[in-house]
């Protein structure tokens, strides 16, 4: 999938989670499901899942749907995660987030349930995994939710489960809202059945549950910004790959942004844009020069989804981008 050097990237991460400070009577205490170290409370396929630089990451090629999952049930919450799926080619690739679900087969590690699906043109909409409950029926994501997602960078989820209420929000939009038949279960991060080698990555995953559903342990209570959905300030610290040097190109309409990190040392860089066939639409050597992010007008292509490769050797990055509004 996607070439980069984590070396430098993983010498900067930090991860540091210090006791809560003293908060207002009035703040909303969250649980924090993911100290950024392990995943020893969850469970998970070891051949599949592993943690670097404070993210949990699923990466393989696997034969079947797995997750990285809850140990125990939840009912009535809300909860954040953000999540990062790097596509790297034009075909079809997805995970999603699960939640009220149960186990088809405990030993592998397989859920079936309510899922907040993400995936290009999916995001945010509700599927049956495995065809539970039976009888339900999937949501497609609202049009304001539809393709606003960050192709290959971070997005932010927020489920909001109440009862038989249920609410799926990214990046701030509404995306679906439906009624529940099944009221707990457990939670899940998905890893797809994929011909490739996929990869996703999760961090920042909080949960505070709604109608005294659940208790938070003292030792897990944190205070978050719903706003950045970070921990706030003296709650807990952290650096990984989402910072302005590691974060991947990204196309806003037709503009192409640069991070830093992607620039060569003679302050260069190569540009290319290819179609789902292959075909060689654009191409381009770019000088970089002081000022960082860079962004670059390219031609209008249309509406569409491209294949977008920027720089060579070692770190370049190769990943599907979308042109056009």
């Amino acid at each position: 999938m996607v070439s980069i050097s984590k070396s430098g990237i993983a010498a900067a991460a930090v991860c540091l989670f210090a006791a809560a400070p003293a908060m207002s009577q009035t703040e909303t205490p969250w649980m924090n499901l993911f100290n950024g170290k392990d995943i020893k409370n969850w469970g998970y396929v070891a051949a599949n899942w592993h943690v670097d630089s404070g993210m949990i990451i699923g990466k393989s090629q696997s034969t079947y749907n797995n997750f990285c999952h809850s140990t125990r049930k939840y009912s009535d919450f809300v909860l954040a995660i953000r999540c990062r799926l790097w596509e790297t080619s034009t075909e079809y690739i997805n995970s999603g987030v699960q939640y009220r679900s149960v186990f088809i087969d405990s030993s592998k590690h397989s859920l079936k349930g309510y899922q907040m699906d993400i995936g290009d043109g999916y995001m945010g909409s509700m599927y049956p995994e495995g065809g539970y409950p039976a009888g339900a029926s999937g949501v497609s994501p609202s049009a304001d939710c539809r393709n606003k997602e960050h192709l290959n960078g971070w997005n932010q989820y927020v489920i909001t489960a109440n009862g038989n209420k249920i609410r799926h929000e990214m990046n701030g939009k509404l995306c679906a809202e439906y009624t529940a038949t099944v009221t707990d279960g457990y939670l899940g991060m998905q890893l797809h059945f994929t011909n490739l080698v996929m990869e996703v990555d999760f961090k920042d995953i909080f949960i505070r549950p709604l109608n005294n559903s659940f208790t938070i342990p003292d030792s897990q209570k944190v205070y978050v910004d719903t706003t950045t959905w970070t921990l706030k300030q003296g709650t807990g610290m952290r650096a990984d790959r989402n910072t302005t040097l590691a974060f991947p190109p990204y196309m806003d309409g037709n503009n192409l942004t640069i991070p830093a990190f992607w620039r060569g040392n003679d302050r260069s860089v190569k540009v290319s844009l290819l179609d789902a066939s292959g075909r060689l639409e654009f191409s381009r050597s770019i000088i970089a020069g002081d000022e960082l992010p860079l962004v670059v007008g390219l031609p209008n292509f249309g509406a569409g989804k491209h294949l977008l490769r920027v720089g060579s050797g070692p770190t370049a990055y190769n990943g599907v981008v979308r042109t056009g509004n």
